[in-house]
């Protein structure tokens, strides 16, 4: 179930830092154990690292990922991830050898690796028990 979100909230952490996109994006993600990737016919979405290292896309929300559906993700659509799923993917996904962390439409991802971000989760995940 999607949640509505205010536009002025959404064009807000649209226009964030890298740093403080990937911050939002831990606690979120912590926060409601689920994480959103673009999907098309059982494939995930792809981007690519500056030094052309496939990466996973992922976004705290699905309103964000519905905003990256186009171009080059033109026909992918939202798919939730459970914290479970997200974190497994992270840690056993050959394809992908960094993740792409909240692309705006712009495709201004924070580029990690799987680890540091499963690190990261786990951290924020642990405050939360």
């Amino acid at each position: 179930m999607e949640i509505e979100m205010h536009p002025a909230k959404f064009d807000s952490v649209l226009r964030m830092s890298g740093e403080d996109r990937f911050g939002y994006f831990v606690r979120r993600v912590a926060g409601f154990e689920s994480a959103w990737v673009l999907e098309s016919d059982g494939a995930w979405a792809a981007a690519e690292d500056g030094v052309g290292r496939r990466a996973l896309p992922v976004w705290p929300e699905e309103a964000f990922a519905s905003a990256c559906a186009s171009n080059e993700w033109a026909g992918y659509r939202p798919l939730e991830l459970s914290f479970a799923r997200l974190l497994l993917n992270l840690n056993d996904e050959p394809e992908f050898e960094r993740v792409a962390v909240f692309p705006t439409p712009q495709r201004k991802g924070v580029f990690v690796e799987p680890a540091l971000l499963v690190e990261a989760l786990q951290a924020e995940w642990a405050q939360y028990e």
